[in-house]
């Protein structure tokens, strides 16, 4: 066929160039020729194929790291306020509720449930098992509160 020929029966000649690899690739992309059935060009195209599909989902992974990274510093910093404020109620009280108030504006979180649980904690004239389950209660529902509006990616991301 001449490129006339080509041209006129909507065939397109396919342009082939040479690449440079050193003896091991080469010899690999033969063994994994001869065991799929597949010729150079397949193999290498579905490794690019494969790679970018990863360096996408490493993207998305790094995202997803960031989003938990910020969940687990304000989970650490709220986790450490309840639990400084069981040892000495009176002492961090006002130290939990910056922290609460802090974490409700940044994440637009509502912790409502674990403020109302600190105040009857820090009213209680003895503190009873009824209280630290209830603080308790209290806070795991507001860590999984945060854990969820980080990971949802609806918080403000102001730090």
């Amino acid at each position: 066929m001449t490129e006339n020929n080509n041209k006129s029966s909507g065939f397109v000649r396919t342009k082939y160039h040479t690449i440079r690899v050193n003896e091991m690739i080469f010899n690999y992309l033969n063994k994994l020729e001869k065991k799929t059935g597949l010729n150079k060009q397949q193999i290498l195209l579905n490794a690019l194929s494969m790679y970018r599909a990863f360096l996408t989902s490493k993207q998305r992974f790094m995202k997803q790291q960031d989003k938990l990274d910020k969940a687990i510093w304000y989970i650490i910093k709220l986790n450490y306020a309840v639990y400084s404020f069981r040892e000495n109620p009176k002492q961090n009280y006002q130290n939990l509720v910056e922290i609460i108030q802090q974490i409700e504006s940044r994440l637009n979180v509502d912790l409502s449930l674990l403020r109302k649980a600190a105040l009857n904690y820090l009213n209680a004239s003895t503190v009873t098992n009824d209280h630290k389950i209830e603080i308790t209660n209290a806070l795991k529902l507001s860590l999984i509160d945060i854990l969820e509006q980080v990971l949802s990616d609806q918080g403000d991301s102001n730090d």
